[in-house]
């Protein structure tokens, strides 16, 4: 499976990108947002780690010309999460990490304004609202993003290995339709499928 495959989130499916630390989830994210911005689907970009205007200024590192508030929106749960000022953008709803129902009200929102299915939802990444909820992430997944999925959309979403017990990143993995680990060997990024469903 190539990277670009990896990168089409099948519709109806949540995909879990698992690995350490640095080993490149933000970047593949990115680079997942570009590549279905590119054929017009229409994305919702979560950030946990870091803000909308980060976020932003990554994807056009990237190569991103505009940001369409038609395709792509953001979901700020860092800024609000940390203390920090919330960003007053059309194209942004701010939530706290803390906070499972604000994060599922703000994609839920999204998804009305965008009006239509085939969504892609990348969330970058669980492992914060895993460090303040805990096992309700399992939960989440369970309940929020795979509704948002069953719903014809679709969900890319990431984890730091190491960052929890393994009995909750196994119940995601078991969640979720389709499973990514990403490691260092070297130099390189190996990506390992373990299933896509």
């Amino acid at each position: 499976m190539s990277l670009s495959q990896l990168q089409e989130v099948p519709i109806a499916k949540t995909v879990l990108l698992v690995g350490p630390p640095g080993a490149g989830k933000s970047t593949f994210c990115h680079q997942t947002v570009l590549h279905n911005l590119a054929v017009d689907r229409a994305v919702i970009f979560l950030t946990t780690e870091y803000g909308t205007h980060e976020a932003e200024a990554l994807l056009k590192e990237r190569g991103l010309i505009t940001t369409s508030t038609d395709l792509l929106k953001f979901v700020d749960g860092y800024n609000q999460t940390v203390g920090l000022p919330v960003t007053d953008r059309p194209d942004t709803l701010n939530a706290s990490s803390g906070n499972l129902t604000s994060i599922g009200i703000a994609i839920a929102k999204h998804q009305r304004k965008i009006g239509r299915k085939g969504i892609l939802l990348v969330f970058d990444s669980l492992t914060s609202p895993y460090l303040l909820c805990g096992s309700d992430i399992v939960r989440f997944l369970r309940l929020s993003l795979s509704r948002f999925a069953g719903d014809g959309n679709s969900v890319l979403a990431c984890f730091d290995e190491g960052s929890g017990k393994e009995e909750d990143l196994v119940g995601m993995m078991s969640i979720s339709n389709g499973v990514v680990n990403i490691g260092i060997e070297g130099d390189r990024r190996v990506f390992n499928v373990i299933s896509i469903l």
